[in-house]
């Protein structure tokens, strides 16, 4: 690795008071093969990196996936949320589509407006979430079981 960048945004409030901030993480790697340099943005992750530390990466295609501290061989997961950042399974957009399609079906059949509306939008919600965590369970695993 040859640069590693850490800095933290505040998102203000009220009267400009800080409520919260975001950890950004700038990292480039160098391939020793190769020399090329492969960047990763990491938001909301505290990463125990620093300049010029030897480290390994696995990746897929171009996205980098985790790395091994060359000093301590610990891994680390550059993302909690595999299924987005390697664009695996359904869009979110898909259940709010299915909601919104479901709640107008229901509301046709029902021909009154009832709580019955909001069913289709949680039941895909839910078939969403149980599926990218699956997704990101079964990618940790492959991680965990390769690098044992």
């Amino acid at each position: 690795m040859i640069h590693a960048n850490k800095y933290s945004v505040a998102h203000d409030g009220g009267m400009n008071l800080p409520l919260w901030s975001t950890l950004h993480t700038e990292v480039v790697f160098r391939l020793d093969h190769s020399q090329e340099d492969w960047r990763l943005y990491v938001k909301n992750l505290d990463l125990p990196l620093y300049t010029s530390q030897p480290v390994t990466i696995v990746t897929s295609d171009k996205d980098v996936l985790a790395y091994i501290d060359g000093q301590t061989n610990e891994y680390y997961y550059t993302a909690r949320n595999f299924s987005s950042k390697l664009k695996l399974g359904k869009p979110f957009l898909w259940v709010w589509l299915i909601g919104v399609v479901g709640g107008v079906l229901v509301y046709l059949i029902q021909k009154q407006p009832t709580v019955l509306i909001f069913f289709p939008l949680i039941a895909a919600w839910f078939v969403y979430t149980i599926q990218k965590r699956v997704i990101d369970f079964r990618i940790k695993k492959e991680i965990d079981r390769f690098l044992s």
